[in-house]
């Protein structure tokens, strides 16, 4: 630690002086925990960038400098912190995901879930899929994140917060119920951190409005609908012909055919999947006492979905697909018919036909 000079000690645990450099003189302030005062690891001594003087001038000004210093050190050791350290928001991003991640692996540990998502809406617990979605957001935030520099967390302002709004616009291709998504977990990583005593703030960011009008889509055209379900069976049939068609595609087609009628005859909102327990299973299935068959849905809201009969024939053909792929005692209506190492093991559900449905658009202009 360079040398230091007592000119006077300004508070308890605090003293004002000069270190030497050269043949220069600089005023310094000297701070330590109490009872730590001779113990080096423990005392901060800072330089104020003051050129030494020896008038009242000169004093006052290092003064009320090290006054500064002194709060933020005060501030830091208060709220458990080194003063020696910078708590960055990058940094406590990963502390609230890996503290998230901890709480649900307790809740599965346990017979019944005991720790709560604070700040959600209704009583949901903390479960692995949920960190899962969460993990994907942060990843998103890392841009924005390095926009605030790698300053102070609990010096971050509103002001610097609602940027997020702007520069997620001009950075990201994102719908507004995403983008408040996002916003969310901002506020629950202050939420964090203010739970930890690093931060005083409650941050509200601007939210982007959702304007449900300007989101309607137009009715699909039947002749369009004819296009897409005549473009997903001759892909399925096509690549069911081809001598170089991989497995695993010929299946994808197929399941991506049905998928497509099931949708289509079925009064039905297509998870998207982000959330596990939103996709369609065999057990969501229920039968009418006429034969009649609907769809017990228990997403966002409960509400069951009309299986028109059109969709019959899809749903036993899926069925007796996966019993020839051994699969029969699978939960998914949709699932992987084989494994790929490091993606998914053969009978885990598929996700989304995102891709497909993409291609197909694109395909059809």
């Amino acid at each position: 630690m360079p040398n230091f000079t007592l000119v006077e000690e300004l508070d308890t645990h605090c003293k004002l002086g000069y270190q030497i450099r050269g043949v220069n003189k600089i005023w310094a302030v000297k701070m330590y925990w109490a009872g730590n005062e001779n113990n080096p690891k423990n005392t901060q001594q800072k330089s104020l960038r003051i050129p030494y003087e020896d008038s009242q001038a000169s004093k006052a000004q290092a003064r009320r400098k090290a006054n500064v210093e002194w709060r933020e050190f005060l501030e830091k050791t208060e709220a458990g912190d080194s003063p020696t350290t910078i708590r960055t928001v990058q940094s406590v991003a990963r502390n609230y995901n890996r503290h998230i991640r901890k709480l649900a692996q307790k809740n599965e540990e346990a017979k019944k879930p005991i720790h709560l998502i604070r700040g959600g809406r209704g009583e949901s617990y903390w479960t692995h899929e949920k960190v899962d979605a969460i993990e994907n957001i942060l990843g998103h935030l890392d841009g924005f994140w390095s926009t605030l520099g790698n300053k102070e967390f609990r010096h971050i302002t509103e002001r610097e917060l609602d940027t997020f709004f702007e520069w997620s616009r001009a950075n990201k291709d994102w719908s507004p119920s995403w983008t408040n998504r996002v916003i969310t977990q901002i506020r629950m990583i202050w939420l964090y951190g203010r739970d930890n005593g690093w931060t005083e703030l409650k941050p509200s960011p601007t939210r982007a409005k959702e304007n449900l009008k300007e989101r309607a889509r137009r009715n699909l055209k039947e002749e369009e609908w004819r296009a897409m379900m005549n473009f997903a069976r001759e892909k399925y049939e096509n690549a069911r012909e081809g001598k170089r068609v991989s497995r695993i595609d010929k299946d994808s087609a197929l399941q991506f055919w049905a998928w497509l009628n099931l949708i289509s005859w079925t009064g039905v909102r297509p998870p998207n999947g982000t959330v596990k327990k939103n996709l369609f299973r065999w057990d969501d299935i229920r039968y009418t006492r006429d034969g009649g068959r609907i769809l017990v849905r228990k997403d966002k809201t409960d509400y069951n979905a009309p299986i028109l009969e059109r969709a019959y024939d899809y749903l036993d053909f899926l069925r007796d697909f996966q019993v020839k792929r051994g699969l029969e005692d699978c939960e998914w209506m949709f699932a992987h018919t084989s494994s790929k190492a490091g993606y998914w093991e053969k009978g885990d559900p598929i996700l989304s036909f995102k891709k497909q449905w993409e291609s197909m658009l694109k395909a059809l202009d």
